[in-house]
């Protein structure tokens, strides 16, 4: 299950998720709300304006369907597409305990889902996500094996970049929609990954495929070459949700070139318990990637935590479930 944007420059900032409805809507059918694109709900699209030939996708839990027992019991969930059904119907990781001949029947309809609409779409490309920040470019010559890093880049069109979450922020990067040689990325962007400055590697990365002779100043310069990206930021914990200590707080803005008074909105004090902090994922990626020179940055403001559709970790910790499946977004050109 899962949400698409295609997004330019005339984006519709927040959009207004409806729930998903139950009968087939036409393909194709143009709204400002979500569009159901099959007929099991794998994935609905936003098109908001021409496209410039970036699509982004936000895979969903099915959690939130799934029948509920009749007692209270915080372990509600009874079993549909998972042999422990707490993994909901498309879950994505195989890292999480799940029965791998799901999740890649899962990853598997996930891409067959979207060649129905999107038929150039030739393959996913999946990462072993580790919390660090190493880059990976992804180029025609694709193993079998996959690569531990915590963000992924091409040039390749029709390879879609995957990220899997259940609370992070996930964030995708397109280069301007005028360079030659258009570029995308998709980022894993925890609290670890932030605090290693994902987001700047990522797009370092990216600027030196381009013909790039950083002077004086390479921020500057950096910045000039960023200035028409665009990046989205996918469903992620919202910060009320989001309790930290001083570790997490100390390591992230170790990295931040911020007053102390934004740093008290990214880290808001938790009055009841000392040396705890909510922290603000998104606002802090957005932060990163402005510093970039990222400006043209848009956030879905949907909250992984608060919204059964999507995977939580700290929701399942918080209901003492053992296990939590993983959603994915993804990029790809056409």
């Amino acid at each position: 299950m899962c949400l698409a944007m295609r997004f330019n420059r005339q984006i519709i900032h927040k959009p207004t998720y409806s729930p998903i409805p139950k009968r087939l809507i036409p393909k194709r059918l143009i709204t400002k709300s979500p569009i159901m694109t099959d007929k099991h709900s794998h994935w609905i699209e936003l098109t908001h304006a021409p496209s410039q030939g970036v699509t982004v996708v936000q895979t969903l839990s099915g959690c939130e369907s799934l029948p509920r027992k009749s007692s209270k019991s915080s372990n509600d969930f009874v079993g549909q597409s998972s042999l422990n059904a707490m993994y909901g119907q498309f879950n994505l990781g195989l890292h999480v305990g799940d029965d791998s001949m799901q999740v890649h029947q899962n990853r598997a309809h996930l891409l067959q889902s979207l060649q129905q609409y999107h038929p150039t779409l030739n393959s996913i490309h999946w990462l072993n996500q580790i919390h660090g920040n190493d880059v990976y470019q992804v180029t025609d010559k694709i193993g079998t094996a996959a690569i531990s890093a915590d963000a992924h880049i091409t040039r390749l069109p029709n390879v879609a970049l995957a990220i899997m979450t259940a609370d992070c922020v996930p964030v995708m990067i397109a280069t301007d929609a005028r360079d030659d040689n258009k570029l995308i990325a998709a980022i894993h962007a925890g609290w670890q990954g932030l605090s290693k400055d994902i987001i700047a590697k990522t797009v370092q990365k990216m600027v030196h495929q381009f013909d790039f002779a950083a002077g004086d100043n390479a921020t500057a310069e950096i910045q000039k070459v960023t200035r028409g990206w665009h990046a989205w930021i996918g469903a992620s914990i919202a910060q009320s949700s989001y309790e930290v200590d001083s570790r997490v707080k100390d390591a992230v803005l170790s990295v931040l070139n911020v007053s102390e008074a934004v740093a008290n909105q990214l880290f808001q004090p938790n009055a009841d318990k000392v040396g705890h902090y909510f922290a603000d994922l998104p606002a802090i990626a957005e932060l990163q990637l402005k510093a970039c020179g990222i400006h043209q940055v848009h956030k879905s403001g949907l909250d992984s935590h608060g919204d059964a559709r999507f995977y939580s970790y700290r929701r399942q910790t918080q209901h003492q479930l053992p296990a939590t499946g993983r959603m994915a977004t993804l990029i790809f050109m056409e």
